[in-house]
């Protein structure tokens, strides 16, 4: 499991506009495995057309890339759980 974490924060380094953050807890909020290679795919899929599907919804742009704008939210949400879901129902 802590190869392919780090092997993913190694191709983020490559490639941060293109592969999202991936982590145990953002793994499992979207119903994927971390330990296998075809999980992370699939999540990479995943993301994309999230990314697609809110394209239309970015209320102010700015330098960071959608991606990077879902990554953010996964972390927050999901690995540090900074953002509650009862303030996600609240602030709908």
């Amino acid at each position: 499991m802590t190869a392919l974490f780090g092997a993913n924060v190694g191709l983020r380094l490559l490639a941060p506009g293109f592969l999202p953050l991936w982590d145990t807890w953002i793994a499992g909020a979207h119903h994927q495995h971390l330990m296998w290679a075809h999980n992370y795919v699939a999540f990479c899929w995943q993301m994309k057309e999230l990314a697609a599907a809110l394209k239309g919804y970015q209320p102010d742009p700015d330098d960071r890339s959608l991606l990077k704008r879902i990554d953010e939210f996964n972390y927050s949400l999901y690995t540090k759980r900074w953002i509650t879901r009862q303030w996600l129902s609240a602030h709908a």
